[in-house]
Formats: C-alpha cells, structure tokens, sequence
C-alpha cells in the first residue's frame, strides 16, 4: 500500500518492516494485522489491516514518532 500524507510518502513495497503482529485469527471480526515499517529517509509509519469491527476496519497507513516506534517495538517484539 502507497500512501501520501502531509506531503511524505509512505510505501510499504519500498520501506523496511520492522516488526508485525496479529491479533486474532483470520475471518474474525474483531481480528487485525499490525506492522511497523522505516522508510527510506527514517521516517515510520504502522500498517494496519482487519475485520469490520476492528480498529483498522478499513486498510490505513498511519505515520507515526520516533518515540512512538520505539514504544511499539518495546511492546509487540521480543
């Protein structure tokens, strides 16, 4: 997925996946895929894909801090 926001390119071909998880199990609802990605000019950004009734209902690109790519890595990698 290619995504433009606030004139920054975020593309989940061409950056670096960090890590990733699943919550759930395929066909459910409530179920999601989550990943966090670097691009090429360090900058990060959070995949999201799932179920009607999850948080990424709808598949989202969303950039996110440095700080905040840290927590996610402290907390979803081992």
């Amino acid at each position: 997925m290619k995504k433009i926001i606030a004139k920054k390119t975020y593309n989940t071909e061409t950056s670096s996946k960090i890590g990733e998880r699943n919550e759930g199990c395929y066909g459910d609802p409530k179920g999601f895929h989550e990943a966090l990605y670097m691009t090429r000019t360090r900058n990060y950004f959070i995949y999201g894909i799932g179920g009607n009734q999850s948080v990424y209902s709808d598949e989202t690109i969303r950039p996110v801090s440095v700080e905040e790519a840290e927590k996610w890595m402290s907390v979803h990698t081992k």
